[in-house]
């Protein structure tokens, strides 16, 4: 009979062929179990609000420090045999106007800017920003969009196309995005309203350039 760590290793194989892709909470969950049978409690200070993807692993991992190597493992075991159970239809789930489920290109491109797509030129709370100002506006059709209405069509479309990229002036970006928006997200970012405009004023048509590689806004 196999001993917990057979067991767990098993796991760790199946995880990888499950019939479903996990949703988030489900990845989050593995990854906190995991940690703490292989690591042990977290530790390290918790990473800032603009951090995504390292603050909620940081903090799924917190919630389940306290358990013992034995009971994380078994955990984690238990995990991965429900989700290999379940052969379903993952329902979809609605965010905003439309279903998230039929919303993934821009949002797994998005999240893939935080490992280089942008080739390391900047740093995850800028990356952040980015995220959130696709998703306040409706993804990369939205935000062509709000340029489009603000009198900035040319330029953000040469962001989409294959061309070069039009430059823009952290002045424009702040008129577009709005004075309200900018400084609530510079605050959150730890930054002063220029230096965040500047920075957009960079980031923003490199990421709009990339999500859109074939020349066109993907489709929602």
């Amino acid at each position: 009979m196999p001993n917990p760590r057979q067991k767990f290793d098993a796991a760790i194989r199946d995880v990888k062929s499950l019939p479903n892709e996990p949703s988030t909470s489900e990845l989050l969950e593995l990854y906190a179990l995991y940690k703490q049978a292989t690591v042990g409690d977290v530790s390290g200070p918790r990473p800032g609000a603009f951090d995504i993807r390292a603050r909620a692993k940081h903090d799924a991992w917190a919630k389940a420090q306290g358990l013992s190597t034995e009971e994380a493992m078994a955990r984690y075991v238990a995990l991965v045999a429900r989700l290999a159970a379940h052969k379903r239809q993952r329902p979809l789930e609605w965010h905003g106007t439309q279903p998230r489920s039929r919303r993934p290109q821009w949002r797994r491109i998005t999240m893939g800017l935080f490992d280089g797509v942008l080739g390391g030129v900047v740093g995850a709370a800028m990356v952040s920003v980015v995220n959130h100002v696709l998703e306040q506006n409706g993804g990369v059709q939205g935000v062509v969009n709000q340029f489009e209405q603000k009198g900035f069509g040319a330029t953000v479309q040469s962001w989409v196309g294959t061309g070069p990229n039009q430059p823009i002036t952290a002045e424009q970006i702040q008129h577009v995005l709005g004075s309200g928006a900018v400084q609530e997200l510079a605050q959150k970012a730890g930054l002063s309203v220029p230096e965040l405009t500047a920075k957009l004023s960079q980031l923003l048509p490199q990421a709009i350039d990339k999500l859109t590689p074939a020349g066109t806004v993907p489709k929602a």
